[in-house]
Parts: structure tokens; sequence; C-alpha cells
């Protein structure tokens, strides 16, 4: 399931990106910082369960 909400990041990272190089669509600076903020927070929460998984 974390795996699915990292991807879905990275989607959304993408998308937001087009719209910054996108004349006609609003950009917010905050949102990718924000959406960075999330995917580190979800690979590290990502890492560190298979490294439990593995002891």
């Amino acid at each position: 399931m974390l795996k699915i909400a990292a991807k879905e990041g990275d989607e959304t990272e993408y998308w937001l990106l087009l719209c910054q190089h996108s004349s006609g669509y609003p950009f917010d600076p905050i949102l990718i910082s924000k959406l960075i903020s999330i995917k580190k927070l979800l690979s590290s929460i990502i890492s560190k369960m298979k490294s439990q998984l593995k002891t």
C-alpha cells in the first residue's frame, strides 16, 4: 500500500512540474515542496519496513 502511495507521489510530481512549464495552468511552488517532503517520508518508511522484514 505504501508503494502505491509512493508511485502516486511520483505521478503527482510529474503533473505539477508539467503545470509549472505550461503557461495556461496555475503553479504553486509550495505544493512541490510539500510533495517532496511527503515523498521523502514515504521513502523512509518503506526502507525501514523492508529492513525490519529482513530481520
